[in-house]
């Protein structure tokens, strides 16, 4: 659900007997509300409005606006609304580097990976990073992202030494 400059996470994609299906997330800090810029914000906004007025055209209905997942197709053939495969944000990603040879390649998880580094350099402290993640355990956190904070680490040495000369 995209609100008030937030996406809460509430639900993931999974494959049972077969087929794409909604589950709740492993832990219950998995669900979450994530706060985005008002780029972000606007762009969940624009796909929103394309995917209802997409699905408008076919005669069919989306849930009330509130329960509407982001990421949905269409499937003609069935006349349904379906959740994307879990690997449709991969396949998406990869036709773009296909038109963008030059670009390296980054997967959506190595896109998760960068953003949490960046949260990291920007002075994000380690208990803001695990609930954006969804991390149950901040030394899941840590564990991951141990690299980036001992850059975070040398930055506090430095600052606090710049602060005792001042």
């Amino acid at each position: 659900m995209i609100g008030k400059k937030n996406v809460e996470i509430t639900k993931t994609i999974a494959r049972a007997n077969g087929r794409t299906v909604l589950h709740h997330p492993k832990t219950k800090e998995s669900i979450r509300k994530i706060s985005v810029d008002d780029v972000t914000l606007h762009l969940l906004q624009r796909w929103k409005l394309k995917q209802i007025n997409f699905y408008q055209r076919y005669d069919f209905f989306t849930k009330k606006d509130s329960e509407q997942p982001i990421f949905t197709r269409f499937v003609r053939q069935r006349n349904t609304m379906d959740y994307w495969r879990e690997a449709t944000p991969n396949d998406i990603l990869y036709s773009f580097y296909e038109r963008h040879p030059k670009l390296k390649i980054i997967t959506v998880h190595g896109f998760r990976h960068t953003h949490a580094s960046l949260l990291f350099e920007s002075s994000a402290n380690i208990k803001d990073v695990q609930a954006r993640l969804g991390h149950s355990d901040v030394q899941t956190t840590m564990n991951i992202y141990v690299h980036v904070t001992d850059v975070s680490r040398e930055r506090v040495a430095q600052l606090f030494s710049n602060f005792m000369s001042e």
